[in-house]
């Protein structure tokens, strides 16, 4: 008898349906192995306990209305999944937890002010309230509280995983698991543990693991414990060739390395969040990633390296990655290169400042990065700040913008070994009439990224497609 951690998603708790899909697998699980079960709040929560806590901030006293509601979501749910004999304790111990959560809103609104901690107390409260449900409805689970052994500690405004206290302290807690073929009968066979929050390591206040902190709070756990498969269950059937909403031919991809499923996900995919990868990674504890609503369905094996032999695509190609609302920069001048450490430069100053780019595309007298379209009017600023001198004395032009791009990305370990693939690519939309703006290849050669007009992403996906994957 293993090890499993199992990461269930917003979508995996946000509706009565769901929940119980969740107690389902769950329970069909833990007669073969040992279970961590890790959960994200519910569905939408945590945006709602956001924007809530933003309506207090600006003194709109209609945020209590909002409390009320959410509220009302959670007892709906108990009222629905729960046993009458458990139903009270719960309704009791979550009513406790919402009046911690209006006294924070109060002094929130007292103040006028939502400071980092703040924020981060107010979401806290969306996973400690659907784990406490989920682990009432599973029989015979035991609750664990992430704040007292996922540790932090803040750098520049950030929450940052104490890596060696949190091993240790993971390893403490859950030491019945080290070392042993199976638990001895007094133990429950599965424990649930509310993701994505932590605790300072001095200071014991509630921080957060930030964005993807569920799936990183579950791959933390599978790397501490050994775990035999880290399983991450969401609403789709795994990683696809490509965005299923596009391209209706899209199907699933059986397996693939960790390598490639972070570049997808950095190149636009959003199954998972890359920094989860790491822990399990660097342990090479596969992945599994499957439809809480299917299943049955295999889903998506993560792996260290995968069995080329058995691919669909006899040229190894991995997948289909696209990302829209994209504005690239040019810096241009004619005597670029004479501008000391401008590549470096160019890099660091948007990272300083929290402009992370997309892509920085490097030619012979030109620069192109590329940014989010959010992030575009702050980068060109800090930018032209950066080399006022040199675009005062001619050596570069004025920052020029332009909007309305797209990437689409195709990723693969076995780029490296297709030689004038940019070449086929570029052919394969000329003859379409799309024109490629510029490709962009990974130093690693596992992935090679075009930029289109957004209008012409559609289009560009489907040829891809067609001629890479069928």
């Amino acid at each position: 008898m293993g090890l499993k951690v199992l990461k269930f998603g917003g979508t995996s708790v946000g509706t009565v349906k769901s929940i119980t899909a969740l107690k389902h697998i769950v329970e069909a699980e833990a007669k073969d192995s040992d279970l961590v079960v890790v959960v994200s709040a519910l569905g939408g929560l945590t945006d709602r306990l956001i924007a809530t806590a933003d309506m207090a901030k600006n003194g709109d006293d209609a945020y209590l209305h909002e409390v009320e509601a959410m509220q009302k979501r959670h007892h709906d749910m108990i009222d629905a999944v729960i046993a009458e004999d458990k139903k009270g304790k719960l309704m009791k111990y979550t009513d406790t937890l919402f009046d911690d959560l209006r006294n924070v809103y109060l002094d929130i609104f007292r103040r006028k002010e939502l400071t980092i901690l703040d924020n981060a107390e107010v979401v806290s409260f969306g996973e400690r309230l659907s784990s406490r449900i989920t682990a009432t409805m599973i029989e015979g689970a035991e609750w664990f509280d992430s704040r007292k052994y996922i540790k932090t500690t803040t750098k520049h405004d950030k929450f940052l995983l104490n890596q060696d206290l949190t091993e240790s302290l993971v390893k403490k807690t859950f030491k019945k698991f080290l070392g042993r073929a199976k638990w001895q009968s007094q133990f429950p066979h599965v424990s649930v543990i509310p993701g994505f929050i932590s605790s300072d390591s001095e200071s014991n206040i509630v921080t957060n693991l930030g964005r993807g902190g569920s799936d990183f709070t579950a791959a933390i756990i599978a790397a501490v414990l050994d775990a035999e498969v880290l399983e991450i269950w969401t609403d789709v059937d795994g990683f696809m060739t490509a965005d299923p909403r596009i391209v209706e031919d899209a199907y699933t991809i059986d397996e693939m390395t960790y390598t490639e499923a972070m570049e997808l996900c950095n190149h636009g995919a959003k199954i998972i969040y890359p920094p989860t990868l790491y822990p399990v990674c660097q342990k090479k504890i596969p992945i599994c990633v499957k439809n809480t609503f299917a299943p049955h369905v295999h889903g998506t094996d993560i792996v260290n390296s995968r069995n080329t032999s058995s691919a669909k695509n006899v040229e190894v190609f991995c997948g289909l990655s696209n990302m829209k609302g994209i504005t690239l920069i040019d810096i241009d001048g004619p005597s670029l290169n004479d501008v000391q450490g401008i590549h470096r430069r160019v890099a660091s100053c948007l990272l300083e400042k929290g402009v992370e780019p997309l892509f920085i595309n490097s030619q012979e007298r030109k620069i192109t990065i590329g940014t989010k379209d959010a992030d575009c009017h702050n980068a060109i600023l800090y930018l032209n700040r950066e080399f006022e001198n040199a675009i005062r004395a001619g050596r570069i032009l004025p920052m020029v913008a332009h909007s309305g791009m797209a990437t689409v990305t195709l990723v693969g370990e076995a780029i490296q070994q297709n030689s004038g693939l940019q070449a086929r690519l570029a052919r394969l939309l000329s003859s379409d009439g799309i024109n490629a703006e510029m490709f962009i290849e990974s130093s690693e050669k596992n992935n090679i990224t075009v930029v289109v007009e957004q209008r012409c992403l559609n289009k560009t996906l489907h040829i891809f497609h067609q001629h890479l994957f069928k």
